[in-house]
């Protein structure tokens, strides 16, 4: 027998002969399973700004509101203010102003500071007298024109030698009667009258011995209002000699306006 001969053992089974040849099989990991992503954060900006539109819309409410209630309280103010004002009143302002203030308590303190401006009407009855206006205009050497007004309207019109005669075309109440002009005759003279409102209405004296009938030629130029006329005697400057008569306008706000022949329309 030879002694490389196999001994004989267990039968070999092929099945398991082929599994033990066979690498063995590394396990696989499990891929790592992903997170879910977080929920995004809501936007707060949008959410304040529409936080602060409402606010700004409730502010603006609120304030319409509130100065509707305080301009009628302005008007309700000015209205008692303006009833118990005088003749002559300083920006009255029935809107609720009054007189331009920003408080309502009167104080003006708005650019319009002219104030509203009337002169008196004389009652043509005073306590227990008649009372009339009389302006007697000397026209020639022999001749006079004499005007009466009551209540602010001409009532009688004559001459004192000639009759009667006629003024027409005046409008508005008169105040007061008054000559005016500048010069050294009757040629460079008007017959005025101061109005209710400040103005100045007035007609020539020219060739007025041999009228009958006036009418008002116009209202004199002057920048502001009038209340008074007066006659002075004139002097230019740096003569000694040459005066004649002119007349003043004394305003409202205390200012002096001599007669000019451009005040004449």
């Amino acid at each position: 027998m030879e002694q490389n001969q196999a001994m004989p053992g267990q039968p070999t089974n092929p099945v398991v002969a082929a599994l033990e040849q066979t690498e063995p099989v590394q396990p696989v990991a499990a891929a790592p399973v992903q997170a879910a992503p977080a929920p995004k954060k809501k936007n707060s900006t949008m959410a304040l700004v529409i936080i602060l539109l409402v606010l700004i819309a409730l502010g603006g409410i609120g304030f319409g509101v509130w100065a509707m209630m305080d301009g009628n309280a302005r008007v309700e103010t000015a209205k008692k203010n303006c009833s118990g004002s005088t003749e002559v009143i300083t920006n009255c302002d029935v809107d609720g102003n009054n007189g331009g203030d920003s408080d309502g308590t009167g104080t003006n303190t708005s650019t319009d500071t002219t104030p509203i401006f009337k002169n008196p009407v004389i009652s043509s009855t005073v306590g227990n007298y008649n009372v009339s206006i009389n302006e007697t205009v000397v026209i020639s050497n022999d001749k006079s024109l004499n005007i009466n007004v009551k209540n602010g309207e001409v009532v009688g019109c004559h001459y004192s030698v000639g009759g009667d005669c006629t003024i027409s075309g005046i409008s508005g109440k008169i105040f007061k009667m008054s000559e005016f002009g500048a010069g050294q005759d009757i040629e460079g003279f008007y017959q005025g009258f101061l109005m209710e409102d400040g103005t100045v209405q007035y007609f020539g004296l020219k060739d007025a011995s041999e009228k009958t009938n006036y009418s008002i030629e116009g209202t004199l130029k002057i920048n502001g209002k009038v209340k008074d006329i007066i006659s002075v005697g004139a002097l230019e400057t740096g003569r000694e000699v040459g005066g004649f008569g002119t007349s003043l306008f004394i305003l409202s706000d205390g200012s002096i306006v001599m007669f000019d022949i451009s005040m004449l329309q």
